[in-house]
Formats: C-alpha cells, sequence, structure tokens
C-alpha cells in the first residue's frame, strides 16, 4: 500500500515539475495520468479493504486484495517482471492463509488471543 502512495505522489510530481525526458522514463507520454491515478486508488482500496477484512475477521475483503495481488501477479509475469511477480506470489501466502484460518474456525474473535499467544513470531 506504502508503494501504490509513493507511486502516486512521484506519478503526480513527474507530471507536473518533470521534463520530457523524465515523463518518458516513467512512460507518462503512453499512459494517462488518469488511468495511473485510478489504478493506484484501486490498489489503495484493496488494501484498505484486506486490512479491514483481518480486522473484523471477514474473509470477502480480504478477497479483494487477494485479487488485486493476483492480477499484479499476471501482469508481472506477462511483462516479464520476475521480481514483481515474485513479489506479489509472495504476498499471497499470507492472505491466503488468513482466509483458510477463517473458513475452517481456526481464527474467530473469540479466539484470537489465545492463538495469538501460540504464534511463533508474536510471543
Amino acid at each position: 500500500m506504502i508503494g501504490s502512495i509513493v507511486g502516486l505522489v512521484v506519478v503526480i510530481l513527474f507530471e507536473k515539475y518533470g521534463t520530457e525526458e523524465d515523463k518518458k522514463a516513467l512512460m507518462l507520454d503512453t499512459y494517462d495520468l488518469g488511468a495511473l491515478i485510478a489504478i493506484y486508488s484501486a490498489v489503495i482500496i484493496s488494501h484498505i479493504c484486506g486490512i479491514h477484512g483481518a480486522l473484523t475477521f471477514r474473509i470477502g475483503p480480504i478477497l479483494i486484495t487477494i485479487l488485486m495481488n493476483i492480477a499484479y501477479a499476471v501482469i508481472a509475469g506477462l511483462d516479464k517482471n520476475w521480481i514483481g511477480l515474485g513479489v506479489y506470489t509472495f504476498l499471497l501466502y499470507p492472505h491466503i492463509f488468513l482466509c483458510n484460518e477463517l473458513a475452517n474456525g481456526t481464527m474467530t474473535k473469540e479466539n484470537y488471543s489465545s492463538q495469538e499467544r501460540q504464534s511463533c513470531c508474536c510471543v
């Protein structure tokens, strides 16, 4: 989410203050600024949905984040951006397993505090 916010700020600043070379480096000549703002806004909203879903123990909002990460992974793979593909695939792991635990009833509001104590990284 932070990367999307930074990307959005960079695109707006380069569009307003950047030289033609800067704009070509960011490929702003091939993309419409409005489209980039819409894409970054959608990513930010999807991550907010994921945070909301995790805090309220709901699967639906987390699935929105999963779908956005899958879309980004596919786009990165088609673009042969192997680092981006790896990052977005790596980000899928915690979201999928949280949904799995919520669906199985392993993680609920009632038993969250006992589950947190059993976690190896939160003790």
